[in-house]
Formats: structure tokens, sequence, C-alpha cells
């Protein structure tokens, strides 16, 4: 399913997103876009929690973030608007969230995967490895 040229260059895994923003509020799930296309062509994937979002790190940060939005505020009624308000409510409410992240593989590669992101998370996060 990936093309002929990424399949030469021997990607074993790609990391990417798991959502637009930091992991919404419990329950508040309405945007499953970026990992239900892995699911769409049968490529297994994993997500996980990395590090709370660096830029809201702070209620200056927040009060920066609101202040960006009001300049170029979403469309009343929008998709996005509704995607956001029922997710996150404001930026201030991101403070300490962490950031989504997944982690997705070619079909069948299910073990290399966790192998991948048992080294993302030993390595990168520096948490210690609950498997066996």
């Amino acid at each position: 399913m990936l093309s002929t040229k990424t399949k030469r260059k021997k990607i074993d895994v790609i990391l990417c997103p798991a959502s637009p923003g930091p992991a919404p509020l419990r329950e508040t799930t309405k945007y499953w876009h970026y990992t239900s296309i892995w699911n769409l062509v049968d490529f297994p994937g994993v997500a996980f929690p990395a590090p709370k979002a660096a830029w809201c790190d702070g209620k200056q940060d927040a009060a920066d973030a609101e202040a960006m939005l009001a300049q170029r505020p979403l469309a009343p009624g929008s998709k996005e608007e509704y995607v956001w308000t029922q997710s996150y409510g404001s930026y201030a409410d991101m403070h300490g969230l962490p950031i989504g992240l997944q982690l997705v593989a070619q079909r069948y590669q299910d073990e290399k995967l966790l192998r991948a992101l048992e080294l993302i998370e030993s390595e990168a996060l520096g948490r210690s490895s609950s498997r066996p």
C-alpha cells in the first residue's frame, strides 16, 4: 500500500500525531481522522502519550494562545469550532495535557511496531518498559 519509492527506502515505522492537538478531555473525543486512516489501509498502529504540550506550559502561554485564537477565530457553527469546543474548551484547558502520538507500521509488522514503541518509550521518553 505504500508507494514503491517508499518501500525502497525501507521505512519501518511512521511517527505521526494521533489528534490535531493535545489529548482531548476524557470522553470528549470527536476527531479520530488521524488514526482511522491507518485502520482503513489495515496498517497496525499504536497511540501513546508524549510529554505535555510545551507551547502551553503556563498561564502566560495560555493567555498568548487565547489572544492568537481571538485574532483568527474559528467560524461559528463550523465543524472545527464544534470539535474544538467539545474536545478542549479553551487553550487554558489544555494546560498540562499530553500530546497524543501514534506509531504506524506496514501490514503484518505488528511485532516490529511494538519493538519500535519500546525503543521510543525508553530512549526518547525515558520510560521503562512494562513488557517482559
